[in-house]
């Protein structure tokens, strides 16, 4: 069994082919019980936004989680950040929110 702490995450901006992943996850973790906003098609708009990032964490190439953050003249806002239950509580999410947080300062 692999220790979960020690899994190789890469933490690498969407690709169009992401958009579908971003949102099922989106839908099953965060949407829950509140409609799908963030479908296919309005992961893909924010992913070639040039003032939005979308950030995934990879564990061997499967986006295991991600965060979305749009990013004004002064101001940045979080729009989702979510993680897959079976990596959950490895520091994904605080890694992933660390990255988008310093990007903004940027």
């Amino acid at each position: 069994m692999t220790d979960r702490k020690t899994r190789n995450i890469a933490l690498v901006p969407a690709l169009p082919a992401d958009a579908l992943a971003v949102a099922e996850m989106s839908r099953d973790l965060i949407e829950t019980g509140l409609g799908w906003s963030w479908s296919r098609q309005r992961v893909a708009r924010a992913i070639s936004d040039v003032e939005t990032l979308v950030l995934t964490a990879r564990h061997r190439g499967r986006v295991v989680g991600f965060g979305i953050m749009e990013f004004g003249e002064e101001k940045a806002h979080l729009s989702l950040l979510a993680v897959k239950p079976g990596y959950q509580r490895e520091g994904i999410g605080t890694q992933v929110f660390g990255w988008l947080k310093e990007s903004a300062r940027v």
